[in-house]
């Protein structure tokens, strides 16, 4: 199962926890990405430490929305340069 760094309450770097997860499926207009390195950006920080308001408020909350990675999964390549990102290893 994927991990995922969440947090369920407000709060300092305490709160955050390592939660598995149901591998995600790619809906339309979408792709799953197998993250290999993700940073807190300062909103997700001010956010998990109750200090910024965000459209989204549902808890819990997953952080690291800078991520790199691989594509896993698209839906349909037809929205999507099939050339952008791709490793050519």
């Amino acid at each position: 199962m994927p991990k995922v760094v969440r947090f369920h309450r407000a709060g300092d770097a305490d709160v955050l926890q390592i939660d598995e997860i149901p591998v995600p499926e790619a809906a339309a207009g979408e792709v799953v990405i197998n993250v290999e390195a993700f940073g807190p950006n300062r909103a997700e920080i001010m956010f998990r430490s109750g200090e910024y308001p965000q459209y989204d408020s549902e808890l819990p909350s997953t952080i690291g929305y800078e991520a790199a990675g691989t594509v896993a999964s698209i839906l349909s390549r037809q929205r999507f340069r099939s050339d952008l990102g791709l490793r050519k290893d």
